[in-house]
């Protein structure tokens, strides 16, 4: 065939397939969104994973919801889907008057034990939401609901001196497995920190899981001391300071840290802790724990 012959099959091939388009039965255009269509959608500051402890005796997860506008009371329906058996959620979420925010409630059947993990996924829906928009939390949202295990640590401050001491106090915890523990309200801050107790080296070592809160440096005031880092669970502009934990670039030496199965008592050093608005912390000390089931 020559070219000539191409060039003027084209045009016709292009002709058909756009008659075919267009003589499509199926083919509908997207519905047009209600005139003052609010934009519903989940915040994405909600958190996919929520941990409970087995003496919990309120279970219940709440997510935001966030819209465009605050004038006047709306109600959007809620839709629960995907869900392990015995999961109950609101069917609505509701705005009050000059509000842009609103919560859905999310409950755990009674029975839940220790190692039940439950899922499921809230959807949004009606007049108010907008599906063609790409919004922060989408208007549908999955999350899971995880029983642990309820621990309490007794805690103990030991100063540099060796002869003073805090008194002591109580940690509520989850016992996550694997070592790693979550104390949720660490000294009644509202802020949660992590200890990962290890058996077999006999070392602890606590972290936060929003990197933010970590602020890492290089000490020089010693060859051994390496890497190590601040926590923050008051905030950095808090007047009650920081936590801060020293521990070793070698990963055979576990001087820094303790940490003995038999008993469920460990330790770990600490720098420039402040637990109160004491204006002069105590440089040196030892945070001490014993985890009681």
């Amino acid at each position: 065939m020559s070219i000539r012959k191409y060039l003027f099959v084209l045009p016709v091939a292009v002709a058909l397939v756009l008659a075919g388009c267009s003589d499509d039965d199926d083919y509908q255009a997207a519905a047009p969104l209600k005139a003052g269509n609010e934009q519903v959608y989940f915040a994405a500051s909600n958190t996919a994973k929520s941990i409970f402890g087995s003496d919990d005796t309120k279970r219940e997860v709440s997510y935001s919801v966030v819209r465009n506008t605050t004038a006047g009371e709306l109600t959007v329906p809620v839709t629960l889907s995907n869900t392990t058996p015995g999961i109950i959620a609101d069917d609505k979420v509701t705005f009050a008057d000059g509000d842009s925010t609103a919560t859905i409630h999310v409950e755990l059947p009674d029975t839940a034990k220790a190692g039940d993990q439950y899922t499921y996924t809230l959807s949004l829906s009606g007049d108010n939401t907008d599906p063609y928009s790409l919004l922060p939390g989408g208007l549908s949202f999955t999350g899971t609901a995880v029983v642990a295990k309820s621990a309490r640590l007794l805690c103990q401050i030991y100063y540099s001196d060796g002869a003073t001491s805090t008194a002591s106090w109580y940690e509520k915890a989850y016992d996550l497995g694997e070592g790693i523990y979550q104390l949720y309200d660490f000294g009644n801050s509202g802020h949660t920190i992590f200890l990962k107790v290890d058996a077999k080296n006999g070392t602890t070592t606590p972290y936060v899981e929003d990197e933010t809160d970590i602020d890492q440096y290089t000490d020089d005031h010693g060859t051994e001391i390496g890497l190590g880092y601040f926590l923050y669970p008051w905030g950095k502009n808090s007047s009650k300071g920081a936590v801060g934990y020293v521990y070793l670039l070698s990963n055979d030496y576990n001087g820094y840290s303790g940490y003995d199965a038999s008993t469920k008592l460990g330790w770990f050093y600490l720098s420039q802790w402040m637990l109160s608005t004491d204006a002069n912390p105590d440089y040196w000390a030892t945070f001490n724990f014993e985890i009681q089931e």
